[in-house]
């Protein structure tokens, strides 16, 4: 079988690394006879640097490109979700990678034979991470919760590099920084994940786009994305509201005063993850239409 293929590259202030990204691409694809047709599609944050002069100038030579320029920096997740929505319905695998030549283009045609396999994503899994210490030991410790809290078995849950059947993008949405629970927000929806190692070349060009704050925002959109999924079958409400009450009722007779502190703890952070939840049941990507442009 041969595909039609979409691939996504989210790109910010990464004017050094469009054009070596691009001819590796092509370079690769020619050589996949499984490949029948593809479409890059190149997200540009608002970068600062010549990235959207760089990617222009490649759309002039490649009318299998699209730009999708945002007009102000929105975050990989938004990017990503904005490509997947603006696909065609034909398409029939969607690859992601990020546009700072890490990820090696010469993994596709494996990625394909295990999508073959019969599953429905594919994540790439860098077993040998050429990141610095703090990093690779951040990561270990990550994916180990990851797979305690939602019973999984993957290496590298955040892994940027991955393809997906088309249908399965109908129903993800990714904002703020849920793209680092894609496996685990597929994987809920009862799709079937997997996950191949695969080549990671270390940066040469431009520098890393997170920080130490990574670390506290992943924390707290794991507990957000775990209260997501249970609170899709609305039986863990009321399962979440006994545990809870049985844990104040306790509480009420063992310390009145830790009572009230875990009442009013309790209270205010119930709000926000049901905020949270709300925001997800009605999040669409159309609300953003204005805040981007389409080459």
């Amino acid at each position: 079988m041969k595909y039609k293929v979409a691939i996504v590259l989210s790109c910010y202030n990464e004017e050094k690394n469009i054009k070596k990204i691009y001819d590796s691409l092509i370079k690769e694809i020619k050589n996949i006879k499984k490949i029948k047709e593809y479409t890059i599609y190149f997200i540009n944050d608002a970068s600062t640097d010549n990235t959207l002069s760089n990617i222009t100038k490649l759309i002039k030579k490649d009318k299998r490109i699209v730009l999708l320029d945002l007009k102000k920096r929105m975050g990989k997740s938004i990017g990503l979700q904005i490509a997947f929505n603006e696909m065609e319905d034909d398409i029939d695998l969607v690859f992601m990678m990020d546009a700072d030549l890490q990820d090696d283009p010469k993994e596709i045609n494996r990625f394909i034979e295990k999508i073959e396999e019969g599953y429905d994503l594919v994540s790439g899994y860098k077993k040998k991470r050429l990141d610095n210490i703090e990093k690779r030991i951040a990561s270990k410790i990550y994916n180990k919760v990851l797979n305690i809290v939602f019973h999984m078995n993957l290496h590298d849950h955040n892994c940027g590099f991955k393809c997906f059947r088309r249908n399965v993008l109908y129903n993800l949405k990714i904002y703020d920084n849920l793209h680092r629970y894609i496996t685990i927000l597929v994987n809920s929806m009862g799709y079937k994940v997997a996950e191949i190692a695969v080549l990671h070349h270390k940066r040469i060009y431009g520098k890393s786009k997170y920080g130490f704050s990574r670390y506290f925002i992943g924390f707290k959109d794991l507990i957000k994305i775990k209260y997501i999924i249970n609170h899709q079958n609305k039986i863990w409400f009321f399962i979440d509201f006994l545990i809870l009450l049985c844990i104040l009722v306790l509480l009420f007779f063992i310390d009145k005063l830790l009572f009230s502190i875990m009442l009013i703890a309790s209270t205010i952070i119930n709000i926000v993850l049901f905020i949270s939840l709300k925001r997800y049941n009605n999040f669409n990507i159309e609300h953003y239409k204005d805040l981007y442009k389409k080459l």
